[in-house]
């Protein structure tokens, strides 16, 4: 159960939304170059065997443009005034992503997709950066980005991520294979990150159960910080956070 209560943060703006598809520099950017870092691993089932290089700047035009900005809560914003009543007991933490960029995209390097994809496919793996506005679980994030990354309603998963993102030929289905923090934390662990895989326990997890953790030392109390501080003082223990000034 998530938490209700006032927001912590304001939702964004529709310039802030517009700077995010186009990958401007948002306006108040806490210039937190660091963030909080991200794998996604994307199986691209393709028509016919084509480069990755064909398929990578469609692929990151979709991306940047439709789920970027709704990992930072654009959705809500043309919306916003029948929504008010309903964000008043709604997650406290719903916009605590200011901005977010593709850091890289690219082929992974003898890597396979999962097990009934259409083939050819290509595994494909997107560094993702998310700047925040404070504080914020790591497994909070990844439910984000795994509920940006799902598609409409009536199709196969596959399919649906690719129509969201309104790729063409020879796009035949997009699906997303896992996502992982990346984000390095001074917390001891011989586990540093829980990758979410669809393959966990045979389900595809959206809803950011157990399969879909991914927690920089292996409980529900690690933290992304927006504002490059070691809040706890220690840089250990249950509360570490992750630094996301890119200080030690």
């Amino acid at each position: 159960q998530s938490p209700t209560g006032p927001l912590a943060f304001p939702p964004p703006s529709k310039s802030d939304c517009r700077d995010i598809a186009n990958n401007r520099t948002v306006a108040g950017n806490n210039n937190n170059q660091d963030g909080a870092s991200f794998a996604v691993e994307l199986d691209v089932s393709m028509e016919y065997d084509t480069t990755a290089s064909a398929l990578l700047p469609a692929l990151s035009n979709g991306i940047q443009s439709i789920i970027l900005p709704e990992l930072a809560g654009c959705k809500d914003v043309a919306r916003l005034r029948q929504l008010r009543r309903q964000l008043i007991q709604d997650d406290p933490n719903k916009y605590v992503v200011q901005t977010a960029k593709i850091v890289g995209l690219q082929e992974v390097a003898g890597g396979s997709c999962k097990p009934g994809a259409p083939q050819p496919c290509k595994r494909i793996e997107m560094s993702l950066n998310l700047v925040l506005k404070g504080e914020e679980r790591f497994f909070k994030l990844v439910e984000k980005i795994l509920a940006a990354f799902k598609g409409g309603e009536g199709e196969e998963d596959g399919e649906r991520l690719k129509n969201k993102l309104q790729l063409g030929p020879p796009f035949v289905s997009v699906g997303t294979s896992s996502v992982k923090s990346t984000t390095l934390t001074t917390a001891p662990t011989t586990e540093p990150t829980r990758p979410f895989d669809e393959g966990d326990d045979g389900t595809d997890d959206m809803n950011g159960a157990d399969d879909a953790l991914s927690d920089a030392d292996g409980d529900d109390d690690a933290l992304a910080d927006g504002d490059g501080d070691d809040d706890d003082g220690e840089g250990t223990g249950d509360d570490a956070l992750a630094d996301g000034g890119g200080d030690d």
